[in-house]
């Protein structure tokens, strides 16, 4: 079995572990695990070990475990890592791992950007990029025929996982900093929220998603969170419909009408909004003035609401 240390430093990482595991393919009951990198920020180390034969996983599984023993949480990208260890810690007998998980993949803001991409706007460039599906096959042939050209690329890129969870762990820990001292203001096109925070960045970050600008400033420490204010014309429903009426061609409350000697006739549903051209921004929460695009997507009109903008920006940053 082969063993490596690397050194690293994690900020607001405490007393939690990061792991990521190497397997020959995707099902538990037929695959194995043949390596596995973890992240102990108590000793500021990321510790890989490998296996050169399949009858050394137990004993890899077995050192697995108790080195994550007294983790008070393990940090993971996907689920698949923890649900494929205790599969094969079923077969062994072994006591499965019942630390509580973050699983980075959960955080609705890094949910619909693919990793590489996340991994772009972190400034990160692994040495290897092959796919999940190429490293499996790879793992096979150096199970069946060991050499040092497939070992360094199998560490290596077990440990690049790891580096790669720490930096996307930056997104939770902007989600833990987020809290009502945070004041929003308006700067040309965009509502921001300034927050003094110490992420785990060796780089300034500047990156735009459909929802949001991302900007981090390594020298003050400071992040900038920005919603883009957008001039569209939305509908806004009235509900229910059935306490509307039409009035001389106006949509008007049936507290209001009854004060009207005009004739009143019904609104069908489909009829009863109001729609406005405004400067409006993208409100993916429930609240209580949401207006419609033609795609359902929902926006509320332009405002510096303190407790509003913080739960719009939580909400990116949260895990589901």
């Amino acid at each position: 079995m082969k063993q490596k240390a690397t050194s690293f430093f994690c900020k607001n990482c405490e007393n939690k572990l990061f792991l990521d595991i190497e397997t020959t393919g995707l099902r538990p009951d037929k695959d194995i695990i043949l390596s596995f990198s973890l992240f102990i920020a108590k000793n500021n180390e990321i510790l890989t070990m490998l296996i050169q034969n399949p009858e050394e996983e137990q004993i890899l599984l077995e050192k697995l475990i108790l080195l994550i023993q007294d983790a008070d949480i393990i940090v993971t990208y996907t689920h698949f890592d923890i649900f494929f260890i205790n599969q094969r810690l079923k077969i062994y007998n072994l006591s499965q791992i019942s630390n509580f998980n973050i699983n980075l993949k959960k955080i609705k803001f890094a949910k619909k950007i693919p990793r590489s991409v996340l991994e772009q706007y972190l400034n990160f460039q692994k040495e290897y990029s092959t796919t999940g599906k190429e490293l499996a096959k790879i793992n096979r042939l150096y199970l069946k025929q060991p050499t040092s050209a497939y070992e360094t690329l199998i560490m290596t890129h077990n440990v690049e996982d790891i580096l790669s969870c720490l930096l996307i762990y930056n997104f939770y820990i902007i989600y833990n900093s987020l809290n009502a001292d945070i004041y929003p203001y308006v700067e040309g096109n965009f509502i921001v929220c300034s927050i003094n925070v110490a992420l785990n960045l060796n780089s300034n970050i500047n990156f735009k998603t459909d929802d949001i600008i991302v900007e981090y400033d390594i020298s003050t420490c400071t992040l900038l969170l920005k919603l883009e204010i957008i001039s569209l014309t939305l509908k806004k429903p009235l509900v229910p419909h059935t306490n509307y009426v039409y009035v001389k061609g106006q949509i008007l409350h049936k507290s209001l009408a009854k004060f009207v000697i005009d004739t009143k006739t019904k609104v069908k549903k489909e009829d009863c909004f109001l729609e406005e051209t405004s400067l409006f921004l993208k409100c993916p929460i429930n609240y209580s003035d949401v207006w419609y695009d033609k795609d359902k997507n929902k926006y509320t009109p332009v405002t510096t609401n303190t407790n509003l903008i913080l739960r719009i920006v939580q909400y990116y940053f949260n895990l589901e």
